[in-house]
């Protein structure tokens, strides 16, 4: 099965990339990175073009910018909250084994709480404590948000380089 106006290649392509978005949402599934590597596959089947050299190129930049976002919009969103760096340390460990030990759900919420207890212990005041956890919580939302978009633009790219819109749309 096939999208009209698509060739199988590209339709394969692209239902990987609407995984990709899947991903997005999910903590540590990184979407971004399976959009570039579906479009890469492309690229190495159908050889590179100048076209397709420059969308890649860009979505590369791109997927260096959502996988680290994360980490970034995370810890700025705590440290911001008032959370000490040491509580972000612990946060981004308590992420990993969230997500070995609890799933997707851990992966979410170990972090998030890691923080409270940091700052609750070292500030001994539930007010800051709770506005440092909250500002790591809005921090990985936006991280989020950032992956969702940079995927979004890479799938838009990659359809604009396959002159896919056309298929598409109608």
């Amino acid at each position: 099965m096939t999208v009209t106006g698509l060739d199988l290649l590209q339709t394969v392509v692209l239902f990987v990339m609407v995984l990709g978005i899947a991903g997005a949402l999910l903590p540590s599934i990184p979407g971004a990175v399976i959009v570039w590597l579906a479009a890469l596959v492309y690229d190495l089947i159908r050889s590179f073009t100048l076209r397709s050299g420059a969308v890649l190129a860009i979505m590369t930049v791109l997927t260096l910018v959502a996988s680290t976002s994360d980490l970034w919009l995370s810890g700025a969103g705590a440290r911001r909250g008032g959370a000490s760096g040491c509580a972000v340390a612990l946060a981004v460990v308590a992420g990993i084994v969230g997500l070995i030990f609890f799933n997707i759900i851990g992966a979410i919420l170990l972090p998030v709480i890691t923080v409270l207890v940091v700052e609750l212990v070292r500030l001994r005041d539930v007010g800051r404590a709770l506005q440092a956890g909250g500002g790591y919580l809005v921090g990985w939302l936006l991280s989020t948000g950032v992956e969702l978009l940079a995927v979004l633009i890479m799938i838009a790219l990659w359809l604009w380089q396959i002159n896919g819109w056309r298929a598409i749309t109608g």
